[in-house]
């Protein structure tokens, strides 16, 4: 709705307020076991039995991976004055499953297949989204959307339209002033990415572009951007399909971009202990001016 109502103040305190709604969460589980516990609060056993318990707990949750880092999240916080290093007794330092499978009862994309005109494809598709606000000319943005499709086919050595597989993520992702409908085409089997970002002007909302190449889909979920507010079921899923348009970002990244910050990080360090198991890299101070406070290092690889 902050987008169909331009309420732009609005979706930035909803991106703020999400930020702090985990923050605020791990400030109120803490407090809660904290008084729970009482003196065993620290009580390295105590924690270890915790631990297994909350396991047994979570096992067939679907989010399984989100709810471990958020235990993590909660032990940390109650022990941050304590020097306990990355404990697999104690913690979720290791996944506890691919997390693969589990599935959405019902796919969390449109599927569509191409024709020989393409006019019907994205009219189909426009019909699907359905926005409480009106476009300001959808036709206009079919005619330019179906040119641009044909052109970037034609590149790619494709004449014949029929039969490619078009999927299209249900949820919208919201970021700023912008909407982006994300998808994929599989093109000899080989997905390429299909986003559409959306504005939202004076007359209606319009198609901004039709972005087809790896590059220009990367920079929007790119470390240097603001997370984008999007509904999910199962993250993992959502975060799969967009790592098979862009396979050259981390899935941390991935998670980044869609406002999981707290598990982005947990799986860039489980990647990260994964590299250094598997190499002999080491850490060398990094290139460049020193700091004032600090010392920065890094490997010589990553």
């Amino acid at each position: 709705m902050r987008f169909e109502n331009k309420d732009w103040y609005g979706i930035q305190q909803a991106a703020k307020e999400r930020a702090q709604l985990y923050r605020e969460k791990v400030g109120e589980t803490s407090e809660e076991i904290q008084q729970f516990l009482d003196k065993e609060i620290h009580n390295h056993i105590v924690w270890r039995e915790i631990k297994d318990m909350y396991y047994e707990d979570i096992m067939n949750f679907n989010t399984r991976n989100i709810a471990e880092t958020f235990y993590n999240s909660v032990f940390r916080h109650i022990h941050r004055n304590s020097n306990i290093g990355a404990d697999e007794e104690l913690m979720f330092v290791n996944a506890t499953g691919s997390y693969r499978e589990y599935k959405s009862t019902e796919p969390i994309y449109y599927t569509f297949y191409l024709g020989k005109n393409l006019k019907p494809t994205f009219d189909q598709i426009f019909s699907l989204y359905n926005f409480d606000a009106p476009f300001e000319n959808l036709e206009r943005d079919i005619h330019y959307l179906t040119t641009t499709l044909s052109s970037n086919l034609k590149a790619l050595a494709v004449s014949n339209f029929t039969g490619i597989r078009l999927e299209i993520l249900k949820s919208i992702f919201f970021r700023n002033k912008g909407a982006y409908i994300v998808g994929r085409l599989y093109i000899h089997n080989r997905p390429y990415p299909f986003v559409m970002p959306l504005l939202h002007g004076e007359q209606g909302i319009f198609v901004d572009a039709l972005l087809l190449r790896y590059n220009d889909v990367s920079s929007i979920f790119s470390y240097n951007r603001s997370y984008f507010l999007t509904d999910v079921d199962i993250v993992h899923e959502t975060v799969d399909f967009l790592y098979s348009i862009m396979p050259t970002k981390s899935l941390g990244e991935l998670y980044n971009s869609i406002g999981f910050e707290k598990h982005g990080k947990t799986v860039f360090y489980r990647d990260f202990v994964r590299h250094l198991a598997r190499t002999e890299d080491k850490f060398v101070i990094a290139p460049g001016i020193p700091g004032m406070v600090m010392i920065a290092i890094h490997t010589a690889i990553l």
